[in-house]
């Protein structure tokens, strides 16, 4: 999980910078669209990668866990999302 999250906290970093620019862009007299859609792909790429890492990641936990483990994970996970089941 340390290397997940070595992994992943520079795209948070990349997501805050993304919407700093947006809203420079969206502050100009004339809104370069071209550079808007070039931002919004950057960003579905960015969320790709994120999305495959931390599934990576799960799954590495996965293997290492025994299933009363991975219940116990899930529960806690639930909880801080507020699901309660």
């Amino acid at each position: 999980m340390k290397g997940a999250a070595h992994d992943l906290l520079p795209m948070r970093a990349r997501i805050h910078d993304a919407r700093r620019q947006a809203v420079e862009l969206l502050s100009q007299q004339n809104v370069d669209r071209t550079a808007l859609e070039a931002l919004r792909a950057d960003q579905l790429k960015l969320a790709e990668n994120a999305s495959q890492r931390l599934t990576q990641a799960l799954a590495d936990v996965a293997d290492v866990l025994t299933p009363e483990q991975r219940k116990q994970l899930a529960e806690r996970i639930n909880r801080r999302h507020g699901h309660h089941e």
